[in-house]
């Protein structure tokens, strides 16, 4: 009786396990939109499976990971022999950069109850959408996220790293090469091969130690994307490193004294004028100017002597071209830089009236 038992139970597991249903895809369950425009709109692809089994099958729900992606299936019964569809639409607005989402598919079939439809792909954002985090344009295929590298002060024996955010915007992979770069600066790319509608950076190091000028450095790197070289301006402020003295050094330091505000009175407009600015040194110890020099067009400066004993005087010559007093006033600056730890750097502001 047991033995009979078995083989009915054998037998009705053999029937269900024939009579079971099967799907089986026809085509890969992963789809690469590869890289295309967010201007195109939402974009798709139709999944399809066969019934090969011998029951109907169904597909009970459709999942997707996020709510850019819409999953439309074929309702009903799925016959032996029929095929059935899943269109996975990708709605890429407002989504630059690489994607992968999926969508769960639920169905009857006891074999392969749950199956995940991947598409993936990258979005070459429209100018609104990356304009936002990337406004500068620079050239035809990038767009930056600020218009110059910004290092900040740096220390004089130091180093600065600094970083400039990037945007593919074109449909190609890019292939950056540094073509002009100051001796100081080294620069990296990363990625080295920026895939279409990625972002990427530029990290840019500053060698102040490398780098003879104290105060404002303006400079430029050049780097060619494929449509030729295009410069790119970096700013760093070098500063003296005085971290290292102690209190008894710092007393017997150099002291410089100047007037930080100079009265020109009245200028005749379209008139080069000529200022000479005196500076003391009222501390113990040699004072050293590292630079004198304006950032404001029209006006040079420049110092009789770089190094000036205790007590002694220097003088300071400015020159104000005739293209820098019009208006109705002169307003320049001249900045003055030493090795007085306590005043390394000291701005020195000429006023006048113009009179026309």
């Amino acid at each position: 009786m047991d033995v009979l038992r078995n083989l009915l139970i054998c037998a009705a597991a053999a029937s269900t396990f024939v009579a079971a249903a099967t799907i089986r895809w026809t085509c890969p369950t992963t789809h690469n939109f590869g890289a295309f425009s967010e201007e195109m709109g939402p974009v798709s692809t139709v999944f399809r499976f066969v019934n090969i089994g011998s029951e109907p099958v169904s597909i009970l729900a459709a999942r997707a990971s996020c709510g850019c992606t819409k999953p439309e299936y074929t309702h009903g019964e799925i016959a032996p022999g029929d095929t059935a569809s899943v269109t996975v639409t990708y709605n890429p607005q407002g989504r630059p950069g690489t994607f992968s989402k999926y969508v769960q598919i639920e169905t009857t079939d006891a074999d392969a109850k749950k199956t995940r439809l991947i598409v993936k792909g990258t979005v070459v954002g429209a100018p609104l959408s990356v304009g936002k985090r990337f406004p500068v344009k620079l050239g035809e295929y990038v767009s930056l996220s600020r218009p110059a590298v910004m290092f900040g002060q740096v220390k004089k024996n130091g180093m600065r790293i600094a970083k400039l955010e990037a945007y593919n915007s074109s449909i190609d992979t890019l292939r950056p090469n540094v073509v002009a770069v100051p001796p100081y600066v080294d620069v990296d790319i990363a990625p080295a091969r920026p895939a279409p509608g990625e972002q990427f950076a530029m990290v840019l190091y500053f060698r102040a130690d490398e780098q003879p000028a104290y105060g404002l450095v303006s400079d430029s790197v050049a780097v060619d994307f494929g449509d030729g070289p295009h410069s790119i301006p970096m700013v760093a402020m070098v500063e003296e490193d005085f971290s290292a003295l102690d209190d008894e050094q710092i007393a017997d330091a150099p002291v410089v004294e100047v007037n930080q505000n100079v009265d020109l009175g009245i200028v005749e407009q379209g008139r080069q004028l000529s200022q000479t600015v005196k500076l003391k040194n009222v501390g113990k110890n040699v004072l050293k100017v590292r630079r004198v020099y304006s950032a404001d067009t029209g006006v040079s400066a420049t110092v009789n002597s770089l190094e000036i004993k205790p007590g002694k005087t220097g003088e300071i010559h400015v020159v104000i071209a005739t293209d820098a007093t019009s208006g109705n006033m002169v307003n320049v600056r001249v900045m003055l830089i030493t090795n007085d730890p306590r005043h390394s750097v000291l701005p020195i502001r000429l006023v006048g009236t113009i009179h026309n």
